[in-house]
Formats: structure tokens, sequence, C-alpha cells
């Protein structure tokens, strides 16, 4: 995910830096109790080429380190994802049914060539 980041802002954010609909990002963060924490959370908007976004119990943007981000996934027209690298490296043990249901919810192809 992290080689990929530039093919995800690429297709994420529009001219002005803000976040297209869809397009979300993995995080480590921590918390209030300064416990780690991963969530899939809404890209924000891009500044100076850094991601934002509301971390949970936050009240204003984060600008992220690229260390941060874990993952991410950009919705396509159809409704299916690209990226989300890390859920599709889960696939290889989750059950049939699991594997099944994501393998249609996932493209093909990880990458987009255009949106």
């Amino acid at each position: 995910a992290q080689t990929s980041l530039p093919i995800f802002i690429r297709h994420a954010f529009d001219g002005a830096g803000n976040a297209r609909q869809g397009a979300e990002i993995k995080v480590i963060y921590q918390d209030a109790d300064g416990l780690d924490r991963q969530a899939w959370l809404p890209a924000s908007s891009l500044i100076d080429g850094r991601i934002t976004t509301v971390l949970p119990g936050a009240t204003s943007r984060t600008v992220l380190a690229r260390s941060a981000i874990r993952d991410w996934s950009l919705t396509s027209h159809d409704g299916r994802l690209f990226g989300a690298f890390t859920t599709r490296a889960a696939l290889a043990t989750a059950d049939h049914d699991t594997r099944h249901a994501m393998h249609r919810l996932l493209m093909e192809s990880p990458l987009p060539q255009a949106m």
C-alpha cells in the first residue's frame, strides 16, 4: 500500500486538494490513552502533498505522516474497491463465504487505471 500511495493520491483528490467521495485510508494513531489504534477513515484533503483526516474523537483534521497510513481504498463508479491491500491479504485465511463476498466487492486489479 505504501508504494502505491502516489497512485491513490493522484486518483483520490481533485485539483484543489479535496478528497473525492469514497477515498479512505487505514491509519494507525494513538488514542487519548496513548494506545495504538487502527481505523479506516475517510480522507479529507491533501495539503502540501500530505493527507489529512479526522481521527476518532477529534474535532479537526489531522495532517498524517506517510508512515501512519497503512492502507488505502477507492470506491469505483460501480461501488467496488481499488486498493484495500490489507483486506486482500487477509482473504488467504478467511472462510469461504467471506472470501466470496469480498471478491465481489474488490476490483480484480487493486490499482486504478482511470476513474
